[in-house]
């Protein structure tokens, strides 16, 4: 899997519900969306092939 899309940036307001990034791999592309509101700490890079553990975002309650 690759992360594809950002729809949001370090720094951003994010709410339980929106989608955030783009999950990609040779079938499907999926939607990831928060599952808390906070405001975005860090983003991994684009194009990051993505393994189980992998941080993908971090989020600070607000």
């Amino acid at each position: 899997m690759v992360l594809t899309k950002w729809y949001f940036k370090s720094g951003d307001i994010v709410k339980k519900g929106d989608i955030v990034c783009d999950i990609e791999n040779e079938n499907i592309t999926m939607e990831f969306e928060s599952f808390f509101i906070g405001k975005i700490l860090l983003i991994c890079s684009l194009k990051t092939k993505l393994t189980s553990g992998t941080e993908i975002f971090k989020i600070e309650g607000i």
